[in-house]
């Protein structure tokens, strides 16, 4: 009896120990991350591809400018959000729509999101939020820095995501074996 107690208790050790270290390096993940989340009015084919023209603009306006970290993407944000919710209310209107555009920025909850090799732990992120007319429809986000939102996931953002994270974060968003028992162990934890 005395041997199933202390292996429970050893279980119950090994494991607060793996979700606290797992909460620790997700939260640390987020705080270098930037995020866009552009949500449609509605799901309508049309609605969904001025979603996507909206995403573009913005990507391509954000593309120009020098984001050279988390905390300077931040600032970048906030000193453009005026112009961004001008380019976003631009494309609405280029394309005949007449939904209002709202844009904010904050912290925002997101589920667990793969980029190529990459996949972000599911937490709350700050984000850049623009919101099409009604915003009920389906949404589209990206990584804003590091810069995963302006090109493919390949050797480039890889070696921004290690440069902007520490090795034990850079090994969990890359799915590094050596954290998919914990990341597993996380994830049931979460349901």
């Amino acid at each position: 009896m005395k041997k199933i107690i202390v292996a429970l208790f050893l279980g119950i050790a090994i494991t607060g120990y793996i979700t606290t270290y797992c909460e620790t390096v997700k939260s640390s993940i987020s705080k270098s991350v930037v995020r866009l989340h552009v949500v449609a009015n509605s799901n309508s084919p049309f609605d969904q591809q001025l979603k996507l023209e909206v995403r573009d603009r913005i990507i391509e306006y954000l593309s120009k400018l020098d984001l050279k970290s988390a905390e300077h993407t931040k600032e970048i944000i906030k000193q453009n959000k005026h112009k961004i919710t001008k380019i976003a209310n631009d494309v609405v209107s280029e394309k005949g729509f007449c939904y209002p555009v709202k844009c904010e920025t904050g912290i925002f909850m997101f589920p667990t999101k793969s980029y190529g090799d990459a996949k972000l732990p599911k937490g709350e992120y700050y984000a850049l939020r623009v919101e099409i007319g009604d915003a009920l429809g389906e949404n589209w986000w990206c990584v804003l820095y590091p810069q995963l939102c302006f090109s493919e996931f390949g050797e480039e953002s890889k070696a921004k995501l290690k440069e902007t994270l520490n090795q034990d974060e850079y090994d969990l968003v890359t799915q590094s074996e050596k954290y998919k028992f914990k990341f597993m162990l996380m994830e049931l934890l979460e349901k």
